[in-house]
């Protein structure tokens, strides 16, 4: 297994006017996506819609080439479009370049997610294996006959590309989602996540659980239209960004389910509406930190700050079901001196757990006040 090789700029600070270049930080959000898929063990067919450099495709396709029976690696800036070319050519990969009327007679005469397989039992028999395109990423997706793995990766947020990607999002598919819009999903600009998000957020140690729920909610009410079910099997939010993966089911009664656990939080100060769900499934993120040592690209630290990420990931979302409270050790103090996180996870077992979202707080099904008579 070798890793990808790219050529790019890694600036000091990352902005929207900026050519295409490499981002480090991101290098957890695509470890992440390569253990997912890994993890979930099912060949895909794969759109990488805003791709830039096309690091993340590449490393799908070095690192876990098993499964990829297809992937489209597009981005319409000319200069991304040409790196993702170079790019490939630098790891030694076969592709096609398609222009617009190219990938859409192509796309329509295969077979798409969800659709009964061609009798050679690859659904790809017409379109490359792998294929670079200069597309709008709307247009692209729309002239498509379906993926069942999209990867949405903007500037800020991915509202402008919900619609186009849920249409063209095959049974059983997995979205994925970035949202780099973190401030007003975390409650700093409250009137930006109602025009965005049709929804309040909040501020304090809960507010990236928020955002992250009111994120959820969003792409459901989307999904919904098409009676489409996106249910979330991981959820989290790391450094400027909050990261998202839905599974589908393309039925109108799953679809129902699903906005039925749509309503406020009800904890000071009130939030919502937003997913009252679970965010994650602790069974396939089990997996994915079982897969970092033979997966994961990177120093054995990097691998074991992957397995406690992940882990912690899987201990906070094996709560009780449903929204929980969330305590920073130092408010706890303040009533109870010398609590100490491992002191309340050996006391109050299945009731308090580690976050991800910040290391001074834990998670729990307990209230504050709760917490502090039974301590006393």
């Amino acid at each position: 297994m070798n890793s990808a090789t790219i050529e790019a700029a890694t600036p000091r600070i990352v902005s929207q006017r900026m050519d295409v270049f490499y981002n480090p930080l991101m290098k957890h959000n695509r470890d992440v996506s390569v253990l997912l898929l890994k993890a979930r063990g099912l060949p895909v067919q794969a759109c990488d819609c805003l791709a830039g450099s096309g690091i993340r495709s590449l490393r799908f396709l070095k690192e876990i080439s098993e499964l990829i029976a297809h992937v489209t690696i597009n981005d319409v800036d000319e200069k991304a479009a040409t790196s993702i070319e170079e790019n490939l050519q630098k790891n030694a990969i076969a592709f096609s370049t398609l222009e617009r009327e190219q990938f859409l007679d192509l796309s329509l005469k295969r077979e798409g997610p969800g659709r009964r397989v061609k009798k050679d039992g690859h659904p790809h028999a017409e379109l490359p294996r792998v294929v670079a395109t200069r597309l709008d990423a709307n247009m692209l997706l729309l002239g498509s006959n379906g993926y069942d793995y999209i990867d949405i990766d903007p500037f800020g947020s991915p509202n402008a590309f919900l619609d186009a990607a849920i249409r063209r999002l095959g049974r059983a598919g997995i979205l994925a989602i970035t949202a780099t819009d973190t401030s007003s999903l975390a409650g700093s600009y409250p009137r930006a996540c109602k025009r965005n998000y049709w929804a309040v957020p909040c501020d304090g140690p809960r507010k990236h659980e928020v955002g992250l729920r009111i994120l959820v909610r969003k792409v459901q009410l989307v999904a919904a239209q098409h009676d489409k079910a996106l249910t979330p099997v991981l959820v989290y939010n790391k450094d400027h960004y909050y990261r998202a993966y839905f599974r589908c089911e393309k039925r109108k009664q799953a679809a129902d389910d699903l906005l039925k656990l749509h309503g406020a939080w009800e904890d000071e100060p009130a939030a919502g509406p937003l997913w009252l769900g679970r965010l994650t499934d602790v069974k396939l993120v089990a997996k994915m930190a079982d897969a970092v040592e033979t997966t994961m690209q990177g120093t054995e630290k990097e691998k074991d700050a992957m397995r406690t990420f992940l882990t912690t990931i899987v201990a906070e979302n094996s709560l009780a079901e449903g929204v929980t409270h969330y305590h920073f050790l130092n408010d706890l103090n303040r009533s109870a001196r010398g609590v100490r996180k491992e002191t309340l996870f050996e006391q109050f077992p299945g009731m308090v757990a580690p976050t991800h979202h910040t290391q001074n707080a834990v998670r729990s099904t307990l209230t504050a006040e709760e917490i502090v008579q039974m301590l006393k």
